[in-house]
């Protein structure tokens, strides 16, 4: 039995993506179960989880202005063409698992995320952020690597390769299910294992190559 095809509404409510991803994996689980059932934050008022949206819709407005720009830059560094906008479905095994990417190379198929940030940012902090949501389309998309393509402001670009970090690909997929069964079965999520939400990536963040194409050197 498809468990995806016994909802009582649209299936896109099932589906965990990218971001969804961060979220989890940040312990904001109730918060995403909310969010999908399409249930008020209003009636969980003493809820921790319950934050400001404002500044989030307005961060995410920004990149999406910027991301054609972003992956220009990209693309003209790495000499591939960066096909837009690219949407990977779910199979039967992880019904799901949903991918929106912001790009595509077009020889070696490598997935691509493009993040606008304030100047004062830096490029670990954004990649330690969204370390879910790129380990989550490398997992689903079966890739080695992908680029992180990132604007700071109007002052600095800045781009790295992401490596697939299969430890973490394996604690991510069991919190995905964790959560997408708790979906199906309509009850909301109330606690989870510490070790499947506490990975270490600081010295993988660390390690990356940082590239700024513009200066024609790496970043140390």
């Amino acid at each position: 039995l498809n468990m995806s095809r016994v909802m009582s509404y649209s299936d896109e409510n099932y589906y965990i993506g990218g971001s969804d991803a961060t979220t989890l994996m940040s312990g904001r689980w109730s918060e995403l179960y909310l969010k999908k059932k399409n249930l008020s934050f209003e009636k969980y008022d003493d809820n921790p989880q319950t934050v400001s949206k404002s500044p989030q819709i307005i961060a995410s407005r920004i990149g999406m202005c910027t991301e054609t720009v972003n992956l220009d830059f990209l693309e003209r560094d790495i000499e591939q063409e960066i096909f837009r906008n690219i949407t990977v479905d779910p199979d039967d095994r992880t019904p799901w698992l949903v991918s929106s990417l912001d790009g595509m190379t077009d020889e070696t198929h490598t997935p691509c995320e493009a993040k606008h940030t304030s100047e004062s940012n830096t490029f670990e902090r954004i990649a330690s952020k969204c370390y879910p949501q790129l380990q989550h389309y490398l997992m689903h998309t079966q890739k080695d690597y992908m680029y992180l393509s990132v604007l700071f402001g109007n002052k600095k670009y800045l781009y790295a390769a992401i490596e697939a970090d299969n430890k973490y690909q394996k604690a991510l997929l069991d919190v995905e299910e964790w959560f997408y069964h708790h979906l199906i079965k309509n009850k909301i999520p109330t606690n989870i294992n510490a070790y499947i939400t506490r990975m270490g990536i600081k010295d993988k963040i660390r390690k990356l190559n940082i590239i700024d194409p513009f200066s024609c050197k790496e970043v140390c």
